[in-house]
Order: C-alpha cells, then structure tokens, then sequence
C-alpha cells in the first residue's frame, strides 16, 4: 500500500461517508495500517506486549471506524479522530485484561513532548505564569498523562477541583496565546 496523506484520508473519510464503496474501503485499509503501528506502541505503554490483545484492539477499532464513519466531521483532522478511537479501544482492552497503571510507570521519564528547544522555552515561560498549583495539575494531567483520579491525588485534591483547575489554567493559557497572536 503507498503512503496516504492526512489529506488523502480526509477525502477518502468524506467519500466514505458520501456513500463510496472504494474510498470507504480505501479508508479502511488505510486506517487498518495506521493501527498496526499505532495499537502495540499504545499498549506498551502500560506493559502489555500480547499480540492477540493488540490485534483484538485492532480489530475493534477498525470496526468502529466502519460503524461510527458518520460521526466523522469533515474539514476536521482525520487522524485525530482515528486515535481517539484507537484510544478507547486500547483502554478497553486494558480493562478486560484487569490492568492498572503501577506506581513504577510514574517514574519513568516521559516521552519529551517538545523536543525543539524553542518551542519548549516557550512553553515553560508560558507556564511560569501560571500560579504554581494550576502549573502543576496542568502539566500532570496534559502533559504527563496521568488520569485525573491519580493526579489529584497526588496533588491532595478531589477530581473535581482538578479538572477546574486544569480547566482554568487552560482558559488563561489560551487567552494568553490569543492575545499575543
């Protein structure tokens, strides 16, 4: 199979939809490829290196691509809407399988998220101005992954808070960044 562009599965997800038996199974096969690399490198992640679990995680999310096409938005990212599937699909595995995150993972380094010195100067002054409880809740749950009920327990608050807490500090951040625009 060539190499298929953002775009190209942005047409070929509108056709889909449109009723285009080939496009849809042009989609298919496309988002089938994404998935295989996709899938075992989510699960991994949490310890799990079964290929029956990733392909059963596969093949799920494949099948929900098929089913929940209309759901698509066209002009939208594509390939955010395909991982966001892929996502749950993972969890839900990870849920039959009775996983749960280990203390150990939290001290593992994070994968850097912005890897370009620049960009990750940035995104620090940006952060420093926030106050230091909302940088951390924030920094813990978007950039660290970490779910909510583990962040705010580390952080000595209710899942609640926490989310206003990241709620607001995402607003201010984004009034920020519109401002300096």
């Amino acid at each position: 199979m060539s190499e298929r562009t953002i775009e190209d599965l942005e047409s070929l997800a509108v056709r889909s939809q449109a009723g285009d038996e080939a496009a849809h199974r042009a989609l298919l096969a496309a988002s089938l490829a994404v998935l295989r690399v996709y899938v075992p490198r989510r699960l991994a992640r949490w310890g799990v290196s079964d290929l029956a679990t990733a392909e059963d995680a596969i093949q799920e999310a494949l099948f929900a691509v098929h089913q929940k096409r209309h759901t698509y938005r066209p002009g939208s990212p594509f390939g955010a809407w395909l991982m966001t599937i892929a996502r749950y699909k993972v969890v839900d595995q990870l849920r039959r399988a009775g996983r749960q995150r280990t203390e150990e993972m939290h001290e593992e380094p994070a994968a850097p998220v912005f890897s370009d010195p620049a960009t990750r100067m940035d995104l620090e002054r940006v952060l420093a101005e926030l106050p230091e409880r909302a940088r951390r809740a924030l920094a813990l749950v978007k950039l660290e992954g970490w779910s909510g009920a583990e962040a705010a327990a580390e952080l000595g608050m209710t899942e609640t808070s926490l989310k206003v807490t990241v709620h607001r500090a995402l607003q201010r951040l984004r009034a920020k960044w519109e401002g300096e625009r």
